[in-house]
């Protein structure tokens, strides 16, 4: 024999469930956001980032020994961030390695036609810094750039950014030559 609940004890049923459904979603909701911040105030490392940045020239544009090559990129961390932050939560970024890589002519190593190398990040208000530099090459087709300054924030966190390349060079024999640069980015956002 089936007994019928009385309204009172629908009614209780029905507040024990809701209460257990709002107690699902909320700790469900909380574990979301663990994975964002852990509420506790500190800075969150974000996984690191590469930028690369192309550099055509030729050999006319060369002042003798010195040539400078402005990149053919450029960059907004509000692109290269895709943890649902933007460069607005952004507190620091270093670039913690680079690296330059000889990509025409294919025939020539780095030593071929450079002495020495500086990389410099711009910001959108045309503020630079010196952030890696070489002083010799090898005879390979890439080489790590040995990073002098690399908090970049006040360079990164502007509308977007770019940079360039100054080169002492010698025997440029070839019309036209392309390197890429890539730097490697530790960006820390403030816990949400």
């Amino acid at each position: 024999m089936r007994r019928e609940l009385t309204p009172a004890i629908r009614s209780q049923k029905r507040l024990a469930l809701l209460v257990l459904v709002v107690v699902v979603m909320t700790s469900t909701w909380l574990a979301g956001c663990d994975t964002v911040g852990d509420g506790t105030g500190e800075n969150i490392i974000l996984p690191t980032k590469e930028v690369t940045f192309r550099y055509r020239f030729e050999t006319t544009m060369a002042q003798g020994n010195s040539l400078t090559a402005s990149a053919d990129e450029t960059f907004s961390l509000d692109n290269i961030i895709t943890e649902g932050f933007s460069r607005s939560d952004v507190v620091r970024v270093d670039v913690i390695s680079v690296e330059l890589e000889r990509i025409q002519p294919t025939n020539q190593f780095l030593n071929d036609f450079l002495t020495r190398a500086n990389f410099n990040m711009i910001s959108n208000n045309g503020s630079e810094q010196t952030v890696a530099a070489v002083g010799s090459f090898s005879a390979t087709r890439s080489a790590e750039l040995n990073v002098s300054a690399g908090d970049v924030t006040a360079i990164t966190t502007g509308r977007d950014f770019t940079s360039e390349l100054e080169m002492s060079v010698q025997q440029m024999t070839f019309d036209e030559y392309v390197i890429e640069v890539t730097a490697e980015l530790r960006i820390e956002v403030a816990d949400i």
